[in-house]
């Protein structure tokens, strides 16, 4: 439409003039000449001393919005606004091109116009639920990683919305945000940690590994694993790689769960709820299975899980850390090529601090082995090393129950 075709704003016509051009907008075409048109004289409007302030809504200026977006051209709504309002763009347009970019499904422009809202206002609600319409409905992975950024896990308005997201990107493979919205849905962190030697016990953990790191991608949480030796000389001496491995993830900065599992363990039961279990546990430091023994200390840790966002969970580390490096000097590894022939052990030295320490043994719960570390545990299953039975016969034993799972 031409420009000279447009109706004249005069103070006495005012509302006959916004409903012309509501009019003019609402049959919008395509051409660049009728944009034009309609952007001066929308111009001319805001810039008479009748339009009170850019806080007002007019209902022609947020149709022209829209219409823009509908045709694709979302960066020449911005362009125009940013140039109307001298970047200082109103929270209303910001919404208005939000709602119409996601309904044309454009995705990139709905993220950034969203994200301007939360600047403005950090606690919009709206901005939330955008962005999950955007990811669920989108799959779109920046809206997904905004998401995660912005969504606060004290809000407990969308835990199940965010438990759905996260099946949905185990689905689509992708663990990064998957593990993401698992911590949002349920509030925790958790890695899923395991280590061997690169000699004698790699067969065992390269049957155990690929069962472990499957329920860990399952359930959203991450998982490690590591070959070779921290520390020491001799391929046992990885039993001892588990403590600087702890040590590092507190000093990356790590707080979260690490469930701990001894290269002969397995997950057993897929559908353990294993956020569930850490929500109930959320007090504790400490939850391992019983050891040979009856005394409160007397713990096994081929499978544990500690606690390092507690500062007692992380107090204890230290001192496995500190004791480890004091008791097991370098000679004293280097002459021990034997197991556990005239040297501490790694399980013996967190019994001793645990035994010096009965504080902490208010924050450690004992987990019965009918659920962690034995042959039959429902969840996590161990073979443990017995009289009369051959490494052989126990990784057949493993690789005879893993076929199925």
């Amino acid at each position: 439409m031409p420009e000279s075709h447009l109706p004249k704003s005069t103070e006495n016509s005012q509302d006959e003039y916004c409903k012309n051009i509501l009019k003019n907008i609402r049959n919008l075409r395509i051409e660049n000449r009728t944009r034009e048109a309609i952007t001066i004289s929308i111009k001319s409007f805001i810039e008479h001393p009748h339009y009170v302030d850019e806080s007002h809504e007019p209902a022609f200026l947020k149709q022209y919005i829209i219409s823009l977006i509908e045709t694709g051209n979302s960066t020449r709504a911005k362009e125009f606004l940013e140039d109307m309002f001298c970047d200082k763009i109103p929270l209303w347009c910001h919404i208005t091109i939000g709602r119409a970019a996601i309904k044309n499904g454009d995705v990139d422009t709905a993220i950034e116009s969203y994200l301007c809202v939360h600047k403005i206002t950090p606690n919009s609600t709206e901005v939330i639920d955008a962005l999950i319409s955007i990811t669920k409905n989108h799959r779109s992975r920046l809206a997904a990683i905004e998401l995660i950024r912005l969504y606060s896990t004290e809000d407990n308005t969308h835990k199940g919305m965010m438990a759905d997201l996260a099946r949905i990107f185990t689905r689509n493979n992708d663990q990064e945000l998957a593990s993401g919205f698992f911590r949002l849905a349920h509030g925790h962190k958790c890695r899923i940690v395991q280590t061997s030697d690169p000699v004698n016990y790699f067969p065992m953990i390269m049957e155990t590994l690929r069962v472990n790191q499957h329920y860990a991608s399952l359930v959203g949480a991450s998982y490690e694993c590591f070959l070779g030796l921290h520390v020491g000389y001799h391929p046992w001496h990885a039993t001892f790689n588990r403590i600087p491995m702890l040590k590092n993830m507190i000093e990356q900065g790590y707080y979260g769960w690490v469930l701990y599992i001894d290269a002969d363990a397995y997950i057993y039961d897929y559908t353990f709820d294993l956020w569930g279990y850490l929500d109930a546990h959320k007090h504790e430091a400490l939850i391992a299975a019983p050891g040979s023994g009856k005394a409160p200390w007397d713990i096994n840790i081929g499978i544990f899980f500690i606690n390092l966002g507690s500062s007692i969970g992380r107090e204890i580390v230290n001192r496995w850390h500190a004791e480890f490096e004091s008791t097991l000097t370098e000679s004293t590894m280097l002459n021990a090529s034997e197991p556990w022939v005239n040297i501490a052990n790694d399980q013996s030295i967190i019994q001793g601090i645990l035994r010096d320490n009965p504080e902490y043994l208010e924050h450690l719960y004992i987990e019965s082995n009918k659920i962690i570390n034995s042959s039959k545990a429902s969840f996590i299953r161990q073979k443990l090393r017995r009289q009369g039975v051959s490494f052989a016969e126990r990784l057949d034993e493993i690789r005879m129950e893993l076929k199925d799972l």
